[in-house]
């Protein structure tokens, strides 16, 4: 399948042609969800699906709840109110050991990459195979997997080297390939182009679009960046408010969008945002 045609299907939520009753069920799915800290709300009746193969963007100003967005998918953060399913299955209540079942089809890739400071980028990588893999693994075979996962995102030759000595936009790379080392099913993308240049957060944008094509994955990616968003999102979900604002392609929220979205998407200074 192209990448044009799967952008159009995940898009319309399906294979065009098929009946309603043969749309599979979302990888991803938020029923209602509140999120409360000390009475004030983070997140309010938020509902959205994600489609397998999907990439699904979320947009919104800084604190509007993004980020905690992908902490409840994860299970780190428990709602006050609402349903959270992955693959189908209700994990708000679950015990510790359960949701580590569940998190083991779910990949994070933090804003800051959050890789070990006193391990090389090969061990980094290293650490999640043996970590997340079920099957145990030889040295030689994690040797070779670790360079194939350099490699897939372009970090061949930089096994020996410590995050201190890479640059945000390899950084970033890095922890993209500890993720994969899970064989996920899903990535979360927590500001994926944050502190980058234009050139280097098209490069992880590239990336992204490429691991969605290749490997099938489903990607959830947050950003406040509407530019970068746009590129590689089938389908964009805005947060104002504490409250879904709008979901749409890009497209839709680029000509039909909300007063909140067309002022949010083109940088107004005036409109129903205040700052």
């Amino acid at each position: 399948m192209n990448e044009s045609r799967a952008r159009e299907q995940a898009a319309s939520g399906g294979v065009s042609g098929a009946s309603a009753t043969s749309v599979p069920a979302p990888v991803v799915e938020l029923r209602g969800v509140t999120y409360l800290i000390d009475r004030q709300a983070i997140l309010r009746d938020v509902s959205f699906s994600v489609q397998r193969g999907e990439i699904f963007g979320i947009m919104g100003l800084s604190g509007a709840g993004k980020s905690t967005i992908l902490r409840i998918i994860m299970g780190l953060v428990r709602p006050t109110r609402g349903q959270v399913l992955v693959h189908g299955r209700e994990i708000v209540g679950l015990r510790e050991r359960e949701l580590n079942e569940v998190r083991r089809s779910m990949a994070m890739c933090f804003q800051h990459a959050a890789l070990f400071d006193s391990m090389t980028i090969a061990q980094n990588v290293a650490f999640a195979l043996r970590t997340h893999r079920r099957r145990r693994m030889s040295r030689a075979e994690v040797n070779e997997t670790v360079s194939e996962l350099l490699d897939r995102v372009g970090l061949h030759g930089v096994e020996h080297h410590y995050p201190a000595e890479l640059s945000g936009g390899m950084k970033k790379r890095a922890g993209i390939a500890r993720a994969l080392a899970q064989e996920p099913e899903v990535i979360l993308y927590d500001e994926p182009s944050s502190g980058l240049d234009p050139v280097v957060a098209s490069v992880i944008d590239g990336l992204i679009m490429h691991l969605a094509d290749d490997l099938g994955v489903t990607s959830i990616v947050v950003s406040h960046h509407v530019g970068n968003l746009f590129a590689v999102a089938n389908r964009v979900m805005m947060i104002y408010d504490e409250r879904v604002e709008q979901i749409g392609t890009p497209a839709e929220l680029a000509e039909a969008g909300t007063d909140v979205v067309r002022q949010f998407v083109r940088g107004q200074p005036t409109g129903p945002i205040v700052v």
